[in-house]
């Protein structure tokens, strides 16, 4: 539902029922890993708005998770050891 915190582990969403709701792609896994090396960590989700697609080729409509994230700082005496 909107505005629900979706717990992360690795690079999937899932809500608290523990299904996957939202998995992120190589190229934004990338950018994560990028901001991280920067000093920011990814450290809340939520659902923002919940889109519902259907393509010509489909029967079924297509949930689509547009999330809110939450970044913070990691304390500079920490990044030096992620790097």
């Amino acid at each position: 539902q909107s505005r629900d915190t979706l717990p992360l582990e690795e690079n999937t969403a899932y809500t608290t029922q523990g299904e996957p709701v939202l998995k992120f792609s190589k190229s934004f896994t990338q950018k994560l890993e990028s901001l991280r090396s920067q000093g920011y960590i990814l450290e809340s989700i939520k659902v923002n708005f919940i889109l519902y697609w259907k393509g010509e080729d489909f029967e079924d409509e297509i949930r689509v998770v547009l999330p809110e994230m939450g970044f913070g700082r990691i304390p500079n005496d920490q990044i030096k050891r992620i790097k």
